[in-house]
């Protein structure tokens, strides 16, 4: 599948659901068939767009990223018939937020016309009482309701995830980044590249992942590695050896 590359700057998005699901209808896939390894792509491409106009980025954001990353390494390794998908408790994510949305854009609009029709009349001397069929004050509540219960998700999902950065350890991006070295180095022996799955295969934990996942991308930036895709649903990771020598 062909893959655009979308521009991000003029965008803001809610949070990292609404932003997957916002590159999930631009790539015109389907939710219950998420293409991780692209969408991880784009997305990854939003958090350095963010990182390069100086964009805090929100620690929910660094979470899914890490999720995503997740996820990826799960689908690469091999899976048992009875396995549940990796891709699942995303994909009902995804679907629930996408049914408060759209019922919070259809109450929305409701209000909205309602006061147009209304106001857009001249004021009458005598102010009279009017009762629509669709009680406004019906839909206000409904849509006061929706609100608030999006917004103690979002509370809950933030509480969740800061809860989940601290009861994680946090590991050093340098550190990640004189491992991969040290691993490319050694590959050299033997001619040969380096894949995703034994870069992250070492890493136990969520944490490991995201480090050494940031340590790659900064030393693709710095132009010591490079990345290509090598066919299948893996990467290969060589040591840039000119780079290599300068230093």
């Amino acid at each position: 599948m062909s893959v655009e590359t979308f521009k991000y700057k003029s965008e803001t998005f809610d949070g990292p659901l609404d932003l997957l699901l916002s590159l999930i209808q631009k790539n015109k896939v389907s939710i219950y068939d998420i293409p991780i390894s692209e969408i991880l792509e784009q997305y990854v491409e939003y958090m350095e767009a963010m990182r390069e106009e100086n964009i805090q980025i929100a620690a929910e954001f660094i979470v899914m990223a890490a999720e995503l990353i997740y996820i990826k390494s799960k689908m690469l390794l091999p899976r048992e018939e009875e396995e549940a998908d990796p891709r699942e408790n995303l994909v009902n994510a995804l679907v629930e937020y996408q049914k408060i949305k759209v019922a919070a854009a259809f109450f929305g609009e409701r209000i909205d016309s309602y006061y147009c029709r209304y106001n857009s009349k001249p004021m009458p001397t005598v102010i009279t009482r009017v009762t629509p069929n669709g009680d406004p004050q019906e839909l206000y509540e409904i849509m006061m309701y929706l609100r608030t219960v999006r917004k103690d998700r979002r509370e809950n999902d933030k509480r969740a995830s800061i809860g989940t950065i601290l009861s994680v350890p946090v590991v050093s991006i340098e550190e990640k980044i004189v491992y991969v070295l040290r691993i490319l180095v050694r590959s050299l022996k033997f001619d040969s590249p380096v894949s995703f799955k034994v870069l992250f295969g070492n890493n136990k934990g969520r944490s490991d992942k995201v480090a050494c996942f940031l340590a790659v991308l900064e030393l693709v930036k710095s132009g010591r590695i490079s990345v290509s895709h090598d066919g299948a649903d893996d990467y290969r990771v060589v040591l840039n050896r000119e780079k290599a020598e300068q230093e």
